[in-house]
């Protein structure tokens, strides 16, 4: 005869308890896993514009990697060439004035410089001359039409207020006094400027014609104001040059650019940020946390960061933020306006963190509570 397998309580109490304590572990570590929304940091260069103009060529763009001189966008200012050109011009004038100087015949250079401007002054006032002649003509004969014009809407007016004739007619006669007044005043408005610009063209002549006889007068002060001149040109010539430069912007460090703040063909001042890059030496996790988080994340807690394939990263807390800021946004499921503390992770890999993460990624991030 077989023995009859006898049931023992004290077995099922130690497999209850063993449960039990296995049931409270797992419990424990759902439980302690902290799970928050966070993005991924680095070190960020803003490049600043050293040139102003339009945008007009990108040769980089959001997300690209830039190496170090790697060219960005190009800036066109056609105004800037322009300065440059005509200040090398004048610097290039008056590098041969005083090399005449030196020579001994500068002063017939300068003196037909001088000539050249009085001849085109003296053209400019000849025109203005004309110009008043025929004014005068013509105010000659619109101030007959206008006194007459006047009398006859005056007399119009005045039979209107006796009611003797229509609104209509009135409106008429008024029409034509104002075409003619209007024509009237524009004469004299001419025949003013005309005037003022004879006697500023008569002024220039004049002061031109003194500066030959000072420069008669004075030959060896002239020599020196041309070195004056010329240095300052060279000094104004370079920085046109040197902004000309930066119309060609180039990335002065590795990284990702994360950042244009210009589309093509807007108009860039300088000084302003052109595009924002992102280095790789260093980066780094933000996790938003709440009041929870505050109370409860110490700095060295361990961390799990998840990546977009599915890749776990571990890390470690390195500080949390005292005060609680307004996020807009944290990510595509977690799209909120709350407020949360900042809690800055580290990664146990840099160089495997570089790997697997990009600048500006979201994803979550498991806090161990200990």
């Amino acid at each position: 005869m077989k023995d009859k397998k006898i049931f023992n309580p004290k077995h099922v109490l130690i497999l209850s308890v063993f449960v039990f304590i296995l049931t409270i572990f797992f419990s424990n570590i759902k439980g302690n896993s902290h799970k928050l929304p966070a993005v991924i940091k680095t070190d960020e260069i803003h490049i600043i514009s050293e040139a102003s103009g339009v945008v007009k060529e990108y040769y980089s763009f959001i997300n690209d990697k830039a190496l170090i001189g790697q060219k960005i966008l190009k800036i066109e200012n056609p105004e800037l060439l322009k300065q440059i050109e005509d200040l090398s011009k004048e610097k290039d004038k008056y590098e041969e004035l005083l090399y005449s100087a030196s020579k001994g015949d500068f002063l017939k250079l300068e003196t037909m410089n001088i000539d050249d401007q009085i001849m085109e002054l003296g053209k400019k006032l000849n025109m203005y001359i004309l110009q008043k002649k025929n004014i005068i003509d013509q105010l000659q004969i619109y101030t007959e039409k206008f006194l007459l014009a006047k009398k006859e809407y005056e007399a119009y007016k005045n039979l209107y207020e006796n009611r003797m004739i229509s609104s209509g007619e009135l409106d008429e006669k008024s029409t034509n006094f104002l075409e003619i007044s209007n024509s009237y005043n524009q004469l004299k408005s001419d025949s003013t400027f005309t005037m003022e610009e004879i006697s500023v063209s008569r002024n220039s002549i004049n002061l031109l014609n003194e500066q030959k006889n000072i420069l008669i007068k004075n030959i060896s002060v002239v020599a020196p104001g041309y070195y004056l001149k010329i240095e300052d040109i060279k000094f104004k010539l370079n920085q046109l040059e040197r902004e000309a430069e930066h119309l060609e912007v180039k990335s002065p460090a590795e990284g990702i650019i994360t950042d244009v703040s210009f589309d093509l063909g807007e108009n860039i001042t300088k000084g302003e940020t052109i595009a924002k890059i992102s280095t790789l030496k260093n980066i780094w996790v933000i996790a938003y946390g709440n009041s929870f988080s505050q109370q409860n994340v110490k700095p060295g807690m361990e961390v799990i960061i998840y990546s977009d394939s599915g890749e776990k990263i571990k890390g470690k807390v390195k500080s949390i933020s005292p005060i609680m800021k307004k996020i807009k946004s944290l990510a595509s499921a977690s799209e909120t306006a709350n407020t949360y503390t900042e809690i800055e992770i580290i990664f146990d890999d840099m160089e495997l963190a570089k790997e697997q993460f990009t600048p500006g990624e979201r994803l979550f991030v498991n806090i161990i509570i200990k």
